[in-house]
């Protein structure tokens, strides 16, 4: 008998975090630092009053002293460069976005541009961990081969 083991290709939609917390553009910092505090996530996506998406606002970024005023708006402390997958994408392709940008998260956004959830570098070690990171499932089928 040979043993055949089967392997699942991980995907982002597999991984990734959803729903996406998100702060608008206009609040202030403190709303966020909250949002942040209560959700017990390490970021949020900003949107515009439109609902567009402009941008990533994390914890980091509040520590900086540049970003000591709470009155002052998400806008002012946001990081406005975003690194996107979609969710069909294989989850390797986040990890390589994250590695090779030297980021902590992959905002997931639809063919359309709607978010759709978040990966960080947390989901990625929970799928290895739950052994979901590209190893074989150990899910094996037998089969007879020759008499």
């Amino acid at each position: 008998m040979i043993k055949i083991v089967t392997e699942r290709l991980l995907r982002v939609r597999d991984i990734m975090s959803s729903p996406v917390r998100t702060v608008r553009s206009d609040a202030r910092l403190a709303h966020a630092k909250e949002v942040l505090a209560t959700e017990r996530v390490s970021a949020v996506a900003v949107v515009a009053p439109d609902g567009r998406l402009v941008g990533v606002v994390s914890r980091t970024d509040l520590c900086d002293p540049r970003h000591a005023d709470d009155d002052a708006t998400v806008a002012s402390a946001m990081n406005r460069v975003l690194f996107a997958v979609r969710p069909e994408d294989p989850a390797l392709l986040a990890v390589r976005l994250m590695v090779r940008e030297d980021i902590h998260r992959a905002l997931v956004v639809s063919e359309g541009g709607a978010l759709s959830g978040i990966v960080t570098a947390m989901d990625v070690m929970r799928a290895i961990a739950n052994d979901g990171g590209g190893a074989p499932s150990g899910e094996a089928e037998l089969v007879r081969v020759g008499h």
